[in-house]
């Protein structure tokens, strides 16, 4: 009686917990011609795919609790949820697209769902194509308004915008969490190889005056 009852509760939590499974799916354009060379990936995730010649692509190991992400272009991004689709057509037009489940002539239309590609966020992919040494490297031009100079006391990063009411122009570094306040000691203690995300939060009054000069949120991976 004992083991039936596990079964039956191992089941029921399998059950209620989101499956990991594969999503499939075609790019095609107004014409209904496939495009080729989409980016397309999971939120919050650092790895990325790309249409092939025929707009197809195939992610694995996603959850129906995950959100996919597309590049439409180089400034906009349509999102929408897994939930239970698993080979999609997806049709991009102006300002909306339309999302076609298999052969299921049922279409969902996401209308204004293009929203701007995040021009403050550095992920782990453009990263490292960086061939990055240093923060400042991956900060030197990779974000407007953050500027890296070079003085007789070693590089400096400053955020546009800032209102220091102190000596220090830079940032305030949050890394994992953790308060730094200078690049120089980031860099000191962090590996380029160990950076996830990078954030640069030009408004950062969350944490009070230290903040003036805006914050740089530093994400690593965890291994």
């Amino acid at each position: 009686m004992m083991k039936k009852t596990l079964i039956l509760v191992f089941v029921s939590m399998l059950s209620a917990s989101p499956l990991f499974a594969q999503i499939r799916g075609t790019v095609i354009d107004r014409k209904q011609k496939p495009v080729k060379g989409v980016k397309v990936w999971e939120k919050n995730t650092t790895e990325s795919i790309k249409t092939d010649k025929q707009g197809a692509f195939v992610l694995d190991n996603v959850k129906s609790t995950d959100t996919l992400v597309i590049a439409v272009n180089k400034k906009y991004e349509a999102v929408f949820p897994i939930g239970v689709h698993k080979d999609v057509t997806i049709l991009f037009d102006k300002s909306k697209f339309t999302l076609k489940e298999g052969d299921n002539k049922e279409v969902i239309e996401y209308k204004n769902a293009f929203r701007p590609m995040s021009s403050n966020i550095l992920v782990r992919e453009q990263i490292t194509r960086m061939s990055a040494n240093s923060i400042y490297d991956i900060l030197r031009s990779s974000i407007p308004g953050v500027t890296v100079t070079e003085g007789s006391n070693g590089s400096q990063i400053t955020i546009r915008g800032g209102s220091s009411f102190e000596s220090n122009t830079e940032p305030l570094f949050v890394v994992d969490g953790t308060v730094y306040e200078t690049s120089e000691e980031v860099n000191r203690q962090l590996s380029v190889n160990d950076i996830d995300k990078i954030e640069v939060n030009k408004d950062g009054g969350g944490y009070g005056v230290k903040g003036a000069n805006g914050v740089i949120i530093i994400t690593t991976i965890k291994r």
